[in-house]
C-alpha cells in the first residue's frame, strides 16, 4: 500500500510544478505582445516631400508628413505631438528635401493600419530627428530587448508536454492505489450481531408450543 501511495506523490509533483510553469510562461508571453520592444522598433530614413500639421476630430493638433523613399503615410499622434514635439524648432529647420530619420514599428511598417474613412496606408512615428536635433522621443513608451521572448513559447511547450506524460503515469498510479491490496495487520469489520428469535405471540399456535391448549381437559373450562 505504501509503495502505491508513494507512486501517485512522485507523480503528482511534476504535474503540479511543470503545468504551473507552462501556464505561467503563456501568460507571459500573451501579456508581453502588447508592449513595445527595442527589437519592435526600425529607423527609417527619408527625404521630406511634405509635412502639414492637421486637426483631429476632437480639435487636436499631429503631424502627418511623407518621404519620397514610400508611399506609406507617417504620422505622429495627437497625445505626442501636444505634449513632446518640439514643434517649433522643427518648422524653423525643417523643409521639405531635408533629410530626416524617425523610428516605426518594423510590423506596422510591413502591414501599415488603414483607416475606415481615410483608407491611406499610415504608420505612427516614435522619433523623428535630422543631423542637428531631435524632436521627438519616445523612449519611456518603448521597453528594453526582450530577452525571454524566445523561450517562452518552447519553455510552455515542453513543460506542457511533460505535465501531460506525468499526469497519464499519476491516474496508472490512482488505478493502481485502489486495487492495492489491504496489509494483513488492517483491522477487519466487525461481524454483525445476530438476530433475536421472534417472541411467540399469545394465543394461537404460539400458546400451543407452550403448553396452553383450549381442548377440554387441559386447563380450559369444558362445556357446561
Amino acid at each position: 500500500m505504501w509503495r502505491a501511495k508513494a507512486a501517485v506523490v512522485l507523480w503528482a509533483v511534476p504535474v503540479v510544478v511543470c503545468g504551473s510553469v507552462a501556464v505561467g510562461a503563456l501568460l507571459a508571453d500573451v501579456t508581453q505582445r502588447g508592449v513595445l520592444r527595442e527589437d519592435d522598433m526600425t529607423s527609417v530614413t527619408g527625404t521630406l516631400r511634405s509635412v502639414t500639421e492637421k486637426g483631429s476630430a476632437g480639435g487636436q493638433l499631429f503631424l502627418e508628413f511623407y518621404v519620397d523613399e514610400t508611399p506609406i503615410r507617417f504620422r505622429v499622434p495627437v497625445d505626442w505631438y501636444g505634449k513632446s514635439f518640439d514643434r517649433r524648432s522643427f518648422f524653423a529647420a525643417v523643409r521639405p528635401g531635408a533629410r530626416i530619420t524617425f523610428r516605426v514599428e518594423k510590423k506596422k511598417l510591413a502591414d501599415p493600419d488603414r483607416p475606415m474613412l481615410d483608407p491611406v496606408p499610415t504608420v505612427f512615428v516614435y522619433e523623428l530627428h535630422d543631423e542637428r536635433r531631435v524632436y521627438c522621443n519616445h523612449d519611456a513608451a518603448i521597453q528594453g530587448k526582450d530577452w525571454g521572448r524566445p523561450i517562452r513559447l518552447p519553455l510552455a511547450a515542453g513543460t506542457g508536454l511533460v505535465a501531460v506524460v506525468c499526469g497519464v503515469g499519476l491516474g496508472f498510479a490512482l488505478v493502481g492505489l485502489r486495487s492495492a491490496p489491504v496489509p494483513a495487520g488492517a483491522a477487519a469489520p466487525a461481524p454483525r450481531a445476530a438476530a433475536s428469535p421472534p417472541r411467540p405471540l399469545s394465543g394461537g399456535r404460539g400458546a400451543e408450543r407452550q403448553g396452553v391448549t383450549d381442548e377440554p381437559g387441559y386447563g380450559s373450562p369444558g362445556p357446561r
